[in-house]
């Protein structure tokens, strides 16, 4: 059951589950992380993949320009999750935004910028509004030397400023 804390995931590669994390079992806490431009080097992985029981606590966390292969779900997140004060943003699943799939009803969902929008409290469907997106370059592929991981803070009139739960920091 890892603890991570302000950590940044860029540009990972994977060849199965989780180019940012794959988590099969535990119940890690994952605070003011961010997850950008991580793609598959096949068909299935996915950014943070939570299998096997698995329920991480995510709070205060960024996923944007994440990628997922063809046979799988969820570029942002995959699984069963607490999810509080986040983006989800830009995030796909061969060729769709596929920001959040959650495979349990048990799971928490509250006070995030999801694209597309999701049911849960406080939820918003709103462009976070960057300072800069990422982008994948000329070649659209992420991993290549054109890649940009843009500059993720937010921009003085964001929605996402002041709309997330205190009560979940």
């Amino acid at each position: 059951d890892p603890t991570i804390n302000n950590s940044f995931f860029q540009g990972n590669k994977a060849s199965y589950d989780g180019s940012g994390i794959a988590n099969m079992g535990s119940q890690p806490v994952i605070t003011g992380c961010v997850f950008v431009g991580n793609f598959p080097a096949n068909n299935y992985a996915g950014n943070v993949v939570c299998n096997l029981s698995s329920y991480p606590t995510i709070t205060n966390c960024s996923f944007v320009s994440n990628a997922m292969g063809e046979y799988g779900n969820g570029g942002g997140i995959d699984g069963s999750a607490q999810i509080s004060n986040s983006i989800l943003w830009g995030n796909t699943s061969y060729g769709f935004f596929q920001n959040l799939v959650l495979s349990d009803s048990g799971s928490d969902v509250t006070y995030n910028n999801i694209q597309d929008g999701w049911p849960g409290e406080g939820n918003i469907n709103m462009t976070p509004k960057f300072v800069r997106f990422p982008y994948a370059g000329a070649d659209g592929v992420w991993g290549t030397d054109d890649d940009d991981y843009g500059d993720l803070r937010l921009q003085t009139d964001s929605p996402c400023i002041d709309q997330g739960s205190n009560a979940a920091v």
